[in-house]
């Protein structure tokens, strides 16, 4: 991995990196997905959370990519 891209994962101030591995039930270890069930929803609480990185499986990143986008500026609810 290059020098830079590692770099990103570390907060620029503390110079320390709190990843929050959320990958393994990759692996089909039940025990591992106690309280995870809903990936998606683990996820939002992790993002608000604010961790400096959650590592995700290949799949897991696809799926909830959305997760990840910030919210576009749209129309109001109807008034």
């Amino acid at each position: 991995m290059k020098t830079y891209r590692l770099n990103r994962l570390f907060n620029p101030k503390s110079h320390r990196c709190f990843d929050v591995a959320v990958d393994h039930g990759f692996f089909n270890e039940l025990s591992f997905l106690q309280g995870i069930e809903n990936l998606e929803k683990s996820v939002q609480t992790l993002i608000a959370a604010g961790p400096d990185a959650i590592q995700l499986t290949v799949g897991q990143a696809h799926l909830l990519a959305i997760c990840f986008r910030p919210k576009q500026a749209g129309p109001g609810p109807p008034h």
